[in-house]
């Protein structure tokens, strides 16, 4: 069995913090061989705001998720080297919100070269609140 992390968020998310050194470095101590980077990128909020003409319906719904997937991608990039160097492979990754909001659009994004791992999620409904912030009682 290879002890690997697949699901990690940097600062880039919104629900994630740290940097990607500061993972790297905890990988390294923890002895991990593998450590993917897979930031949020969500298909329905891909582009910015603008493009969409709707206001956030609270504070992780973030637009522009093409700059948080190029964001990512440099700052992996950047570090794979380094990482081999000291035995860590890492792995440019993004977790694909609600792929299903446009398949020719995450089809375009996924095959980006530069991309390892990927994982589908989805996080709402279309035009739903994100599942986290529904009230089940009234569901």
């Amino acid at each position: 069995m290879l002890p690997m992390d697949c699901h990690t968020h940097t600062g880039i998310s919104p629900d994630g913090s740290g940097m990607v050194a500061g993972h790297v470095e905890q990988a390294k101590k923890l002895g991990l061989p593998v450590l993917a980077f897979t930031e949020h990128v969500e298909m329905n909020r891909y582009f910015p705001q603008a493009h969409y003409n709707i206001l956030p319906r609270n504070e992780w719904e973030i637009f522009d998720h093409a700059a948080v997937l190029e964001q990512s991608l440099e700052a992996v990039t950047a570090a794979k080297e380094q990482a081999a160097a000291a035995g860590l492979t890492l792995l440019c990754g993004m977790e694909m919100g609600q792929p299903n909001a446009d398949f020719g659009l995450s089809a375009a994004v996924g095959a980006d070269a530069r991309l390892d791992f990927i994982i589908a999620s989805l996080h709402e409904l279309l035009d739903r609140p994100d599942f986290f912030c529904l009230d089940y009682s009234q569901e």
